[in-house]
């Protein structure tokens, strides 16, 4: 568990996921990302959030798509 005091949270995350080598995260919403869903994050699972129904996935080519290089913004309808 994870609060606002918490140093570091999504680097603890990646952590978190890396140690229990899953595959996938899931969030009620992006706004547990600050609205930005970390490039870093997705670089080692697939974020999904409950609502809006979304997947943030891992690119088979190992690429990680984010214009600012830092975050994969939620794609617009």
């Amino acid at each position: 568990m994870f609060t606002a005091s918490t140093p570091d949270p999504i680097q603890q995350l990646i952590d978190a996921v890396r140690r229990a080598a899953a595959e996938a995260v899931f969030a009620p919403d992006d706004s547990h990302f600050d609205g930005l869903v970390p490039v870093a994050l997705v670089a080692v699972a697939d974020v999904v959030t409950v609502r809006p129904e979304e997947t943030f996935a891992r690119w088979s080519t190992g690429e990680i798509h984010g214009s600012d290089g830092v975050s994969i913004k939620r794609w617009q309808r």
